[in-house]
C-alpha cells in the first residue's frame, strides 16, 4: 500500500510496488491496465503513466499500442569492470547459470585460429562448444578453443561449470584481458532451434581473443548472443580509470628518471 505520509513521491511507490508484482510473472504476462492501477492505488492515471514510463525505460515492461502493458524478458547485464566470464556475469544478475555441452574434443585447428593462438604447425586446441542457460533458458551459444599445451586436459564436468575459474584453479592460467568485437547479427536455422528462438530474431556475435598474464592468447571464442535477453554496459572515459592511467604514466615516468 501506497505511504501519502511519505517524502518518496507515489509514483516512485507505485514503480516499486508494480516492480514486486512483476517479479512472480513470466515475460510477456500483461499488467493491469493504467486506469485499474489508478483505481487500486486511488491516484491519478498520469501518476501511474509516470510510474510506467520509467519502467519501460529501464526495460522492465514494454507497451503494445491498443493491447497494454507486458513483462519484458529480463535481462542480462555485461559489464567490464573486470573480465568477465559468461558464468559469473549470469550470477551476479541473480540467475541460476547453467550450460548444455554440445562438443568436446582435441582438433587440428584451422589456420586462422593456428594464428590467432600462436600455435606451430602440429599444434592442437580443445574445441568446446556450449549452450549456456540462464534459469535454464538457453542465452548464447558459444564455441572456444584452447590451446592444448596451456590447457592439456579438461574435463566435461569442469566445462559444464565457469570455464575461467577451471582454468584459473587448475592451471594459474585465467585470462585477465580480451580483444572483443561485437557485429549484430540474425538467427539462422541452426543457432534459432539451439536457442529455442524464431529464425531471423537478432543475435549479438561476439568474437573474442583472451590473453593471460603472460600476454599469451589463451582463448578464441565465438558466441551468438540472444539480443531480447541480453545487454552490453561500457563505461566510455570513466574519470576513476583515468585517474588509475594516470598514476600508471606518471609512475613510468619515474622508473625512467631513476
Amino acid at each position: 500500500m501506497l505511504n501519502r505520509n511519505s517524502d518518496k513521491p507515489l509514483f516512485e511507490q507505485i514503480k516499486e510496488e508494480i516492480m514486486e508484482e512483476i517479479k512472480n510473472l513470466e515475460p510477456h504476462s500483461k499488467i493491469e491496465s493504467e486506469p485499474n492501477l489508478a483505481e487500486k492505488y486511488k491516484v491519478s492515471r498520469g501518476t501511474v503513466n509516470k510510474a510506467i514510463n520509467e519502467l519501460s525505460n529501464e526495460g522492465r515492461l514494454y507497451r503494445i499500442p491498443k493491447k497494454g502493458t507486458y513483462v519484458s524478458n529480463r535481462k542480462i547485464k555485461r559489464s567490464f569492470e573486470k573480465l568477465p566470464s559468461y558464468s559469473e556475469d549470469i550470477k551476479n544478475r541473480g540467475f541460476k547459470p547453467g550450460a548444455l555441452l554440445i562438443e568436446l574434443e582435441k582438433i587440428v585447428p584451422s589456420v586462422k585460429i593456428k594464428s590467432i593462438l600462436n600455435l606451430g604447425t602440429n599444434g592442437l586446441v580443445w574445441k568446446i562448444k556450449r549452450i549456456r542457460t540462464a534459469d535454464e533458458d538457453p542465452l548464447l551459444l558459444s564455441t572456444s578453443y584452447l590451446p592444448v599445451e596451456l590447457v592439456p586436459e579438461i574435463t566435461r564436468e569442469e566445462v559444464l561449470g565457469s570455464l575461467y575459474q577451471t582454468l584459473e584453479k587448475k592451471y594459474g592460467n585465467r585470462p585477465l584481458w580480451a580483444h572483443e568485437v561485437y557485429t549484430a547479427v540474425s538467427a539462422n536455422t541452426v543457432n534459432a532451434s539451439l536457442l529455442n528462438i524464431k529464425e531471423g530474431s537478432a543475435l549479438i556475435f561476439s568474437e573474442r581473443i583472451s590473453y593471460n598474464g603472460k600476454e599469451r592468447p589463451i582463448e578464441y571464442a565465438v558466441s551468438y548472443i540472444r539480443g531480447d535477453v541480453y545487454e552490453i554496459h561500457i563505461d566510455i572515459n570513466h574519470p576513476e580509470f583515468n585517474s588509475q592511467k594516470e598514476l600508471r604514466t606518471n609512475n613510468l615516468e619515474e622508473d625512467k628518471n631513476e
